[in-house]
C-alpha cells in the first residue's frame, strides 16, 4: 500500500503551527472554555405543615398572638381612620343636639372604658373602638356532615351592626382544613369580668359564613373576650341533593 502523498506536508504544517504557538502564545487562539460550576448543596424539602385540629365548639382557649401578622387591620389604624372620618363629618355638617348621642357619652363617662352591649349604646363605630380597647380573637371551623368534611374557600364574615350602619371587621376564606383563625377584634378590658358590674365583659359581633354549594349560615352575638380565642364551629348544609362533601377536600371548590 503506497503512502499518501500529502501526510509530510501534513506533518510539516503541523510542526510549524506547534512552533509557532511556542514562540507566540499570545497569537494563538484559545480554545472557549469556560470551568464548570462545581454542584452545590441539594435544597431539602420545605417540612409540610401539620393541619389545624378542629377544636371543640364554643371553647375558649387563652391566646397569645403578639408575634403573629393579623388578619384584618391593625386595631390602632382602624381607629384612626374612624376618627377621622368623624372629625371630616363633624366639619361638613353644622353640630345637631342629639338627645341620644349625650345620654351616651354621660353613661360612658361612669362607666369608662368598660362599656358595652346592645345597639343603643354605641351610636357608632367610633364609640364602640372607644370603649373596646382591648383585642380578642376568633376561630371559625367551616365543616359538614357533622365534622367529618372541612370545607375550604367558604368566605368568612365578621361584622357588627351599629344604627347607622353595619359595619365589616374582618373578611376572608377558610383554609384546606374549613378554618380561619387568628381573627383579631376589638373587646373591653378583661377586668371588667372581676369586677362587679351590669356591664357585660365581652363584645358580641354577628358572622356569616357563604360558600358557593352550601346554603348560607348567619350567626348572631358571638361573644369575643380580651386576649382569649372564641372558637366558633359551623355546620353547613348542601344547597343541592347532588352536591358531595367529600370532593371539596384538598382546597377545591
Amino acid at each position: 500500500m503506497q503512502n499518501d502523498p500529502m501526510e509530510p506536508m501534513i506533518e510539516k504544517y503541523r510542526q510549524e503551527l506547534l512552533a509557532f504557538s511556542r514562540k507566540y502564545p499570545k497569537y494563538t487562539p484559545q480554545p472557549d472554555t469556560e470551568p464548570e460550576p462545581e454542584p452545590g448543596p441539594e435544597p431539602e424539602d420545605p417540612p409540610e405543615p401539620e393541619p389545624e385540629r378542629i377544636l371543640p365548639a364554643g371553647q375558649l382557649v387563652r391566646a397569645d398572638f403578639a408575634d403573629a401578622a393579623p388578619a384584618v387591620m391593625n386595631m390602632d389604624d382602624r381607629r384612626r381612620n374612624v376618627a377621622q372620618r368623624e372629625e371630616n363629618a363633624q366639619k361638613a355638617q353644622p353640630p345637631q343636639d342629639n338627645a341620644a348621642e349625650q345620654e351616651f357619652i354621660e353613661q360612658a363617662e361612669a362607666f369608662p372604658p368598660y362599656l358595652n352591649g346592645s345597639i343603643e349604646q354605641f351610636p357608632s363605630e367610633a364609640d364602640f373602638l372607644r370603649l373596646n380597647p382591648e383585642s380578642g380573637f376568633l376561630r371559625v371551623q367551616v365543616f359538614a356532615a357533622n365534622q367529618a368534611f372541612p370545607i375550604p374557600n367558604a368566605t368568612v364574615v365578621v361584622s357588627k351592626r351599629f344604627p347607622a350602619e353595619d359595619c365589616v371587621f374582618f373578611k376572608s376564606q377558610t383554609d384546606a382544613s374549613g378554618i380561619m383563625s387568628r381573627i383579631t377584634l376589638p373587646a373591653p378590658d378583661r377586668l371588667l369580668a372581676d369586677a362587679p358590674s351590669a356591664m357585660q365583659p365581652y363584645a358580641t359581633y354577628d358572622i356569616v359564613v357563604t360558600h358557593p354549594l352550601f346554603t348560607e349560615v348567619h350567626l348572631a352575638d358571638v361573644a369575643v373576650f380580651d386576649s382569649v380565642e372564641t372558637v366558633q364551629n359551623v355546620e353547613m348544609i348542601p344547597c343541592r341533593p347532588d352536591v358531595d362533601p367529600a370532593m371539596l377536600t384538598g382546597g377545591e371548590g
